[in-house]
């Protein structure tokens, strides 16, 4: 710091170096993140979204995010709660680890509410996985499958009916351009701005990645078809002659159409609830409007008018329309017109067909479209319901949600918050102010209203919906922790601890918390008499003589060490 500002007086008396800043980092700031949310989940609901993987180091490690209600900033919020080593990966072993954990931090199972994770078999298979371990501790918990993990299983699922021909187009492609400055360069001066990006982008194994690549084929078209015809001439046994003539056949062009119209579709589902904040009231509508029109594309018309959508077995070929009348998007459409496939066409709308089939199939195996389930019932969650309601129309219950969370709103209290809701939905002038509000503020300010003897007036109602703000919807946001440490633990730093980790992570938190840069954080009082008093050294210094005595290099901070020693060099700078 003193070289950095060698005209400040108080840089100059800094005497900050790679010891003091790891203790203050790890048993400081993290300290006291990590202690204020656990005091948070001791005493409110939350809701643990999880992850398992596999580090660097071959170490399987658990990753544990809770989501809480923040009443003073009124928002969601998604914290890392602990990275932890496990040394059982089964569902058992994993969920063995997570109970331990909230044991020795005194956090009571009942006060989860809510739970996602991806849908491996670990987490989400039989009778000795970890979720069923949950649902046996926590009767009424709320279990959700990453939405978006399923949307990427639908279109891998989906993508095993169209034509072998087209990922084998589709890699070899990639393949030819990558890391080959020679095609790279001979392909730039082909187009006419001979400085644009010639890069197919990396084939990715997921269907769901490959829009992009999809896209980046067709805006490239012509020019990719005018280089392989080319070089194409003499087949140097690099397959350009077979990536010429799959361009040039008749239908390929055709199916790349389709495919970035109907990827974006799913892909734009699957963005939506990527976001870490409040989703789940959208879930049911978003989902079940994209399948709708999906199913239209070659389901008849009249079925998808006349049944609700659970009624519509996308397998049943009685439903399909006939061939000619599937839709396959606009641009698909116009390459049709303009490029009859003749004979090819029935073909081509029969794997078209076989697609869009399976897609709805695998959509409804994964999602339940029904008005009855919990997530159609959680969008009365929406405060447009309340604030946008059109006079005389049919008011949702709140009981058919209540009665599934028999844990936050009691049976003896269902009357009131009946009472209150038809209230609210009766007086909507009385929330003309909050008219705008996303769900979490609006439902949090809803406490604001005050009846005659300044009570009040919706407590029931806004504490009930308060409490639900902390279901999740995807486990999104534990899948970036992973990012995180993966790049955090690299090869040189392959000894890390998850602990230390998990505390540089967190300490990260805090200072994005406060929407700053770590220029302009502002530390607690009490965080600044921890590090004054010294009890942060000391609390590292306790944790690290424990590390060493039990004589494990795993556990030995190198954060302290210059790299490749780790006997020395405490007291480089950092």
């Amino acid at each position: 710091m003193k070289y950095m500002f060698p005209d400040s007086v108080i840089a100059s008396k800094l005497a900050w170096k790679r010891t003091r800043t790891s203790h203050i980092v790890q048993e400081g700031i993290a300290f006291q993140e990590r202690q204020d949310l656990v005091s948070i989940c001791q005493r409110q609901r939350f809701s643990v979204i999880t992850d398992e993987s596999t580090d660097i180091s071959d170490s399987q490690v658990l990753g544990i995010v809770v989501r809480y209600f923040d009443e003073k900033r009124c928002k969601v919020v998604d914290s890392l709660l602990d990275v932890i080593k496990v040394e059982d990966g089964s569902g058992t072993g994993l969920y063995n680890a997570f109970r331990n954990l909230l044991q020795d931090k005194q956090i009571p199972l009942s006060n989860i509410l809510g739970f996602a994770s991806d849908n491996c078999t670990t987490m989400t298979g039989s009778e000795s996985e970890f979720q069923q371990h949950l649902k046996r501790d926590i009767g009424d918990i709320f279990v959700m499958g990453c939405v978006c993990h399923s949307f990427v299983l639908c279109a891998n699922n989906a993508s095993i009916s169209l034509p072998s021909w087209l990922e084998e187009f589709i890699k070899n492609l990639c393949i030819y351009f990558s890391h080959q400055s020679v095609q790279n360069n001979t392909f730039s001066w082909i187009q006419e701005s001979g400085n644009a990006d010639c890069n197919i982008l990396k084939c990715e194994t997921r269907w769901l990645a490959r829009e992009n690549v999809v896209n980046r084929i067709l805006e490239q078209w012509d020019e990719l078809l005018l280089y392989f015809q080319t070089v194409g001439l003499k087949d140097a046994g690099d397959g350009t002659s077979y990536i010429y003539q799959t361009m040039n056949a008749a239908g390929t062009k055709h199916v790349l159409l389709f495919l970035s119209y109907i990827l974006s579709k799913v892909n734009a589902m699957n963005l939506e609830f990527q976001s870490e904040s409040f989703r789940i009231h959208k879930l049911y509508d978003v989902i079940s409007g994209e399948y709708r029109s999906i199913l239209g594309m070659f389901i008849k018309d009249d079925i998808i008018k006349s049944r609700q959508l659970s009624e519509v077995d996308p397998y049943d070929v009685r439903l399909h329309k006939k061939l000619s009348e599937v839709d396959v998007g606009g641009r698909c459409m116009a390459q049709l017109t303009r490029q009859p496939l003749g004979e090819k066409e029935e073909q081509f709308r029969t794997d078209i067909t076989k697609f869009l089939m399976e897609l709805c199939g695998q959509m409804r195996t994964r999602f339940l479209f029904s008005d009855e389930s919990v997530i159609a019932k959680l969008r009365i969650m929406d405060p447009k319901n309340i604030t946008n309601a059109i006079p005389g129309a049919e008011r949702p219950s709140i009981i058919s949600l209540a009665i599934h969370f028999p844990s936050v709103v009691m049976e003896a209290q269902l009357d009131l918050l009946d009472e209150q809701w038809r209230n609210l939905y009766f007086a909507r002038s009385s929330t003309n102010n909050l008219a705008g509000l996303e769900p979490p503020e609006f439902w949090s300010r809803l406490k604001e209203i005050v009846d005659n003897d300044l009570q009040p007036k919706y407590g029931l109602l806004s504490d009930f919906m308060c409490s639900l703000l902390v279901l999740p919807h995807s486990s999104a946001c534990v899948e970036r922790i992973f990012s995180q440490v993966n790049q955090a633990k690299t090869k040189p730093t392959s000894r890390l601890h998850c602990d230390t980790v998990a505390n540089t992570l967190i300490a990260k938190e805090a200072v994005m918390a406060q929407n700053s840069g770590c220029y302009a954080w502002t530390p607690s009082k009490r965080l600044l008499e921890d590090v004054k008093e010294g009890r942060c050294c000391k609390r590292f210094k306790d944790k690290l003589g424990m590390y060493k005595k039990e004589g494990n290099l795993d556990f030995v901070d190198l954060s302290l060490y210059s790299s490749g020693d780790v006997d020395g060099g405490g007291d480089e700078h950092h």
